[in-house]
């Protein structure tokens, strides 16, 4: 893809930035605060760029990562470790609600303290999917 972006010009970029990205997330070597940075910047250039939608999908991968690093933490208040090097993109998501990262975990909620970027980036990409008019 590198290549390609090289050949066609910049207009690609923001792509090669979002999977540059994912895939820092999913190898599990780089530290979170790298792996936050690179989302931050691909969201930057997607924005910039004009690609609503693509700026969306950037926060949802940058909200999914940091999910997926949070340890859980169960109802009688005991931490549960998700394993942090299992990064997947295709990660379940409940169709319950489009509109939501319904994880399917009925009896573990996430620490608060620990959800805020989280939440900051998957709010953001549910006001951009609506911008772009994705309807769930």
């Amino acid at each position: 893809m590198k290549g390609f972006i090289e050949t066609k010009g910049g207009t690609s970029l923001h792509r090669y930035m979002i999977m540059q990205a994912d895939a820092m997330a999913a190898s599990g070597k780089e530290s979170e605060e790298a792996v936050k940075a690179a989302y931050d910047k691909a969201i930057s250039f997607s924005a910039r760029s004009g690609h609503i939608h693509e700026t969306a999908l950037a926060n949802e991968l940058a909200a999914e990562y940091l999910l997926h690093k949070q340890p859980l933490v169960n109802t009688e208040g005991e931490s549960s470790d998700r394993g942090n090097s299992n990064h997947s993109p295709n990660m379940e998501i409940g169709k319950e609600n489009a509109n939501s990262m319904a994880f399917k975990s009925t009896s573990m909620l996430y620490d608060d303290t620990e959800s805020y970027w989280p939440r900051q980036y998957l709010g953001n990409a549910i006001s951009l999917y609506n911008e772009w008019g994705a309807k769930a």
